[in-house]
């Protein structure tokens, strides 16, 4: 005698679905009216996008993959008894749950996420020297996530995952796990499924409580600048650092500041300039000529250098032998673009002033930090008027293609670009020593 299937249980819907693949597949549609009844279509949705582990979501996966047996076509009529065609029938629209042919495969698809996110560079640099700098790709990853969506602050932790995933970032579950309980407090608060962000204002206040010195010269709370985050953490943090060079407008800076700025050393950031950013950041060498050693005496560093200028003096040429150094290095970069709007930058400024006491300088973050480069000498008289110190006068580039600054106090200009001798005209009056002492000096960019 044929054995008959067992009767399919009242409220396990796995074992439902498995007894209907299994013995039953002609109850396929009967069997999925009772997974649908009481259950809407916003309802269906957060199950099936927040709830995977759900037996209803489970079922309908495995009634999905169950084959539908279709009738074979009638055979074709003859010509001359050819009926009129039926009235073409609207397509019955489905339900979400018939839309999944493999859940698991739906719900990994990798969302559409924006090649470029906006970022704080200055809170980024203070993420740098505190090594927060993976919590923080996290926090403007997720603020973008919530951006996109209703600005609640509040994001799933699959959603960030897959934005993970979009961008390349190729952290384990257990990592991801490990960064957003060191981030609890500081940059987020975490719960079963979802992320609660705190506002950059209380993100900035908390890193300058954990070390005051980060904000001692730039402050936070400015237009966030556009930055890409994919790729491994020395890439992002790369990515900081060229974002601060063009949130500094291109800044004539030594890398002995840079270092005191970002808290990594100098091989570090020369590593970042030639491996990471070679195609973002380009780098100028400057000199400096001194027209009088005597009148600054007191700027003239220990690396100078004597080099022979042919001076012009009432109508015939005098040679006279003055004094160059090696500058610090001018930084341009490119395809790094500012965010037009300033969002919370305000909120965050004031925090930051209010928590170390001390206003920002002339509205740009920190403490007061003299200017020393100018193109303009009625900018440089000016600055000399008001600190007493000399400035760098901008000259132009030689013939040898190098960027020549002259030191200067009145904002005229006492020596030329093209004043230096030649190496085989200066080797007759200061040596062969010297003469190739200037060439490495050159050479070396």
């Amino acid at each position: 005698m044929e054995e008959r299937p067992a009767r399919p249980p009242d409220h396990d819907y796995v074992a439902l679905a498995v007894w209907c693949r299994d013995h039953a597949s002609h109850l396929r549609e009967q069997i999925k009216a009772i997974l649908y009844a009481g259950l809407s279509d916003r309802a269906l949705h957060d199950l099936v996008f927040h709830h995977p582990e759900d037996p209803r979501i489970q079922a309908l996966n495995i009634l999905a993959s169950i084959p539908v047996a279709r009738p074979a076509p009638p055979p074709p009529p003859r010509y001359y008894d050819y009926p009129a065609p039926p009235p073409k029938k609207t397509e019955k629209v489905r339900r979400l749950g018939d839309l999944l042919s493999n859940f698991s495969a739906a719900f990994t698809v990798v969302p559409a996420v924006a090649p470029e996110i906006r970022v704080d560079t200055e809170l980024g640099r203070a993420c740098i020297q505190l090594n927060k700098a993976a919590l923080y790709r996290l926090y403007v990853i997720a603020r973008e996530l919530t951006r996109a969506e209703s600005g609640s602050g509040k994001v799933s932790r699959q959603q960030l995952k897959a934005a993970l995933k979009a961008y390349q970032i190729a952290y384990t579950r257990r990592h991801i796990n490990r960064l957003l309980a060191q981030g609890e407090g500081l940059f987020w608060r975490a719960r079963q499924h979802h992320l609660y962000l705190l506002n950059p204002a209380r993100v900035a206040v908390q890193l300058a409580m954990l070390e005051p010195a980060i904000f001692a010269t730039n402050r936070p709370g400015s237009r966030d600048m556009l930055l890409s985050p994919v790729g491994a953490l020395e890439q992002w943090e790369a990515m900081l650092y060229a974002g601060w060079l063009a949130h500094r407008s291109d800044p004539t800076i030594s890398r002995a500041a840079l270092e005191g700025l970002f808290w990594r050393n100098q091989d570090t950031l020369r590593r970042w300039e030639q491996q990471r950013l070679d195609h973002i950041i380009t780098i100028q060498a400057n000199y400096c000529q001194c027209p009088n050693s005597e009148r600054f005496f007191e700027e003239i560093p220990v690396h100078r250098l004597e080099y022979v200028a042919a001076v012009r003096f009432k109508g015939h040429v005098e040679k006279e032998v003055r004094l160059y150094w090696r500058m610090p290095n001018s930084y341009h970069t490119r395809t790094i673009r500012e965010y037009p709007h300033k969002g919370q930058a305000r909120k965050v400024r004031e925090a930051v002033n209010d928590t170390l006491d001390e206003p920002a300088d002339e509205k740009r973050g920190g403490g007061s930090t003299r200017r020393r480069y100018f193109e303009n000498p009625r900018h440089l008289r000016k600055h000399v008027e008001k600190h007493g110190k000399p400035g760098y006068l901008w000259m132009g580039v030689n013939r040898y293609g190098r960027r020549l600054w002259e030191i200067n106090r009145d904002g005229f200009l006492y020596t030329h670009v093209n004043e230096r001798l030649a190496p085989a005209a200066e080797e007759e009056l200061m040596g062969p020593r010297q003469v190739s002492r200037y060439l490495d000096s050159w050479e070396w960019a």
